[in-house]
């Protein structure tokens, strides 16, 4: 019995002795096969060439067929080369393409290239170099599995896994490859003059003269269109206006030398809107210095532009205008926000909308026809010193009668609540002022009026014979009657 048994432990421990031997010889073997696989799947370079002796580049893609070659370290297209080629996207072309490797085979002896949508590839590129030697390559599906595309070079019966980042790199038509002008950087408050027409007619235009305009007593900005009288420009509303064309950019050229046909073609030769900027730069070696409002500006550190663009139709996509510059023959598209943003100005936005002057330190005489009753209101001054500081004491009378000069001061300020709240959309026959208000200003002198219009919600607003726009009727009633009811 007991050697019975010590004959199963050693039958026991010759087989477990067997099996740890087997499962070495599996361990290694399997080591050394995923060895070799990985060898395999070791990139395999399919050529290379010197990005700086490649002199030809040809490439095929769904866009276009497209054949480009280098002289005096300039690419141009080989069938047009005058046509201005953006240098750096084909640099990166051929730093793509240059060499290439693939990180796995699929197969040596493929049959049938449609598995890998190669019988009609995504990209075809050929390189030729100084010596005149070519290699070429082709991008079919990209699989997300194999982890690249599948490619061949030269021989379609070897089929490898290369990176897909070719695709990209090349994915570009000719008018993709236009070098596009650069627009002019535009400082929203160097702006002097802004101009729109649409079809022929003058549908937004603001014009800055501080020294000249009509409202240069308020900001210096006149607005003499789309109103039929020139009304004040509110600084702060035109420069948000501005905003825009302050940081344009074309999207992609369509054509360098446009002739008469894609004018017409491309609605340019009626353009749907023409915008015009004149603005100014500061000639200044230390910009960091210059300073950033007008008037802190030396005219002897300016120098004035124009900027004048041209919008014709949208494309295809309706995401852009195709737009020409001044002085300049191509055709680009630029972003159909934009191109809205720059033209359709809201000119209400950009108007100054306080109809009353309400500065009580330059106020000498108000007089008011209101309600049927006339008011004569003065309001002076008396500087007092106390120490360094000057104070001033107030004297303020309604009808020759002294009022709390306080209370006037603070119904009179409450005018300046009184704003435009929209355009007068409808004519009244009805001049009849509600209100007559004459304003005496540091000698300055200016008349407003309201004027019925719907007779419940709005009245419509002279001032000094300029009325385009409306107040809300319970703000100017309300203002009126606080500031006749001080005593």
């Amino acid at each position: 019995m007991k050697k019975k048994q010590l004959l199963t432990v050693l039958t026991l421990c010759i087989v477990l002795v067997g099996l740890c031997g087997g499962y070495f010889l599996i361990n290694q073997y399997q080591s050394k096969k995923e060895k070799a696989e990985s060898q395999e799947e070791e990139e395999t370079v399919l050529y290379s060439l010197k990005e700086d002796e490649i002199t030809k580049l040809h490439y095929v893609n769904e866009k276009a067929d497209i054949t480009l070659v280098k002289e005096q370290d300039e690419w141009k297209l080989q069938d047009d080369k005058s046509f201005p080629v953006e240098q750096s996207v084909i640099e990166n072309m051929v730093q793509t393409a240059a060499s290439v490797s693939a990180t796995r085979m699929i197969t040596k002896d493929c049959e049938d290239l449609s598995e890998y949508a190669l019988e009609k590839p995504v990209l075809q590129i050929e390189l030729t170099d100084k010596d005149g030697n070519q290699q070429q390559i082709a991008y079919g599906m990209e699989s997300a599995a194999a982890e690249g595309c599948y490619a061949y070079a030269g021989d379609k019966k070897k089929i490898y896994v290369v990176p897909s980042n070719a695709t990209t790199e090349f994915d570009y038509s000719k008018s993709e490859l236009m070098q596009l002008p650069e627009l002019p950087e535009i400082n929203a408050e160097y702006v002097t003059s802004y101009q729109v027409e649409s079809k022929g007619k003058t549908t937004f235009c603001a014009v800055y003269d501080k020294e000249n305009a009509k409202y240069k007593d308020i900001y210096g900005w006149d607005i003499t269109s789309p109103y039929s009288q020139t009304v004040a420009g509110d600084t702060d509303g035109l420069q948000n206006a501005f905003s825009g064309i302050t940081a344009l950019s074309f999207s992609e050229g369509v054509s360098y030398k446009a002739d008469k046909k894609e004018l017409k073609q491309y609605g340019l030769s009626s353009p749907a809107y023409t915008v015009k900027v004149k603005y100014y730069t500061v000639d200044s070696d230390d910009e960091e210095d210059t300073a950033e409002t007008e008037t802190e500006v030396d005219e002897k550190d300016k120098k004035y532009h124009t900027l004048t663009l041209r919008i014709g139709a949208q494309d295809d996509t309706q995401e852009n205008y195709y737009v020409q510059m001044e002085k300049d023959a191509g055709i680009y598209l630029l972003p159909s926000e934009t191109v809205e943003s720059i033209a359709k100005i809201d000119a209400f936005q950009c108007a100054y909308r306080v109809p009353c002057p309400a500065d009580t330190e330059t106020l000498q005489q108000i007089s008011l026809k209101y309600q049927n009753k006339n008011y004569t209101m003065l309001l002076s001054k008396k500087a007092e010193k106390d120490g360094d500081e000057t104070e001033y004491a107030y004297t303020a009378k309604i009808n020759g009668k002294k009022v709390d000069d306080e209370k006037f001061r603070t119904a009179y300020e409450a005018l300046g609540e009184i704003e435009y709240s929209s355009e007068i959309k409808k004519n009244v026959k009805d001049n009849t002022p509600v209100a007559v208000l004459r304003f005496t200003n540091d000698g300055k002198k200016s008349t407003v009026k309201f004027l019925p219009y719907d007779g419940v919600n709005f009245y419509r607003v002279d001032v000094d014979g300029v009325c385009q726009f409306l107040a809300e009727k319970n703000t100017v009633d309300y203002a009126l009657e606080n500031l006749i009811s001080v005593k």
